[in-house]
């Protein structure tokens, strides 16, 4: 009667563990596909004075989190010709632990390459709504 039911358990985990094979696991899921993710607001993003073609330029994005149990997950920079979309996400906390409910910061930085030279338009989700900020990208100096 013991191997029967030892027998059944085995047998049902083969089909449990079958019907998740094809399932992507949720670090290469498309974050917009992730039930546990959170676009936060962006509180500020500072722009190198001077930023120049194929070179490396560091954004620093500063957001708002709803309490300091969000973690940050990823940025996204989305490009349409001179016009770029900021994205910050965060993880939700797992809703069975406690979290202290005040609003907590977080800061990143962001490292991209800009291939032409030109006022570039970024646009980000701000405490009171969308928000864009213009920059430049130069021809770096030839000496």
């Amino acid at each position: 009667m013991i191997t029967a039911i030892l027998g059944l358990c085995v047998l049902a985990l083969g089909f449990m563990a079958c019907d998740k094979e094809n399932e992507l696991p949720l670090k290469d899921q498309p974050v917009a596909e992730k039930p546990s993710f959170f676009n936060a607001t962006v509180m500020d993003v500072q722009v190198p004075a001077a930023i120049f073609v194929n070179q490396p330029a560091e954004i620093f994005v500063k957001f708002i989190k709803p309490n300091p149990c969000y973690e940050f997950d990823n940025m996204q920079l989305s490009t349409e010709g001179f016009e770029l979309g900021l994205s910050v996400f965060l993880e939700k906390p797992d809703p069975e632990v406690f979290c202290i409910q005040i609003i907590g910061e977080g800061e990143q930085t962001l490292t991209t390459t800009f291939n032409q030279p030109g006022w570039y338009q970024l646009m980000f989700n701000g405490p009171d709504g969308p928000e864009t900020i213009e920059f430049r990208v130069s021809l770096p100096n030839r000496q």
